[in-house]
């Protein structure tokens, strides 16, 4: 049985390597065609949600709706908000009343009230650590929203103001963070760089360090997924994984595709 479903997993997946770029530059040009459309959208419905149909040409008319998903979600507007946008595939061409136009069997649904729901969730997180700043010492409330709305704004440490955690990411404030940064700093574990290859995304994949054991990946497993962002195990590769900041790149040597 699990034969059997490995030879159709790396069959469909030899299919989508093949014709990867195809469907990413075809996702791409329609994107442009209705992304001028989407930013004019005035949401006089209060959905929150914006739809549109699209059509595949003959040679990608195979393509199955979960790999249109992710090469959408590869897009440089999509890559970073894997919630707020899916893609379907339809057994019909009939386009349904909620949707804003275009024609074919495929369905772009962005629901921009989950983006704005994350927007509003880092303005707040951006909120809590100037609090945190001014109740520090580090400078009055005044200073802190004079700062940035000058494009001063920078946390000790992590960002404009100093170099960033080796975790790669600023500090939010969750004690979970901290604790793993400093298992990062002790040499207990390290970064190696993965690919999540149906999107190309690179991945912080956790590794003993000079100072770790195996067992200690094991051990904290649960601090992993307290972290923020969290990391996910990867059966395949038996790792744990999260996607990696904007920009960083781990030991090129060590890249491995999941």
């Amino acid at each position: 049985m699990n034969q059997l479903a490995k030879r159709a997993a790396e069959d469909k997946f030899e299919q989508f390597t093949k014709c990867e770029e195809e469907i990413k530059a075809h996702l791409q040009s329609v994107w442009e065609e209705w992304k001028p459309k989407f930013e004019a959208y005035d949401n006089a419905d209060g959905k929150n949600a914006f739809k549109f149909r699209f059509g595949l040409p003959e040679e990608l008319q195979d393509t199955p709706e979960s790999v249109l998903r992710a090469v959408f979600l590869s897009l440089g507007d999509f890559a970073n908000n894997p919630v707020g946008t899916e893609v379907f595939k339809w057994s019909t061409t009939e386009p349904e009343e909620d949707e804003q136009g275009g024609e074919g069997d495929c369905t772009v649904a962005i629901h921009f009230g989950h983006i704005a729901s994350k927007l509003f969730d880092d303005l707040m997180n951006e909120h809590q650590k100037k609090r945190r700043r001014v109740a520090r010492g580090e400078y009055s409330l005044e200073e802190a929203l004079a700062k940035s709305e000058n494009g001063e704004e920078g946390e000790p440490g992590s960002q404009a103001g100093g170099n960033l955690p080796l975790s790669g990411f600023p500090d939010d404030g969750n004690p979970a963070n901290a604790e793993f940064e400093e298992l990062l700093q002790k040499k207990v574990f390290k970064f190696t760089s993965g690919i999540y290859a149906p999107t190309n995304q690179i991945e912080q994949v956790i590794e003993p360090g000079p100072c770790g054991r195996r067992n200690d990946i094991f051990e904290n497993k649960e601090l992993f997924k307290r972290v923020t962002p969290r990391f996910f195990f990867n059966g395949e590769h038996k790792q744990w994984r999260r996607n990696a900041p904007e920009g960083w790149e781990g030991p090129a040597a060590t890249v491995a595709a999941a």
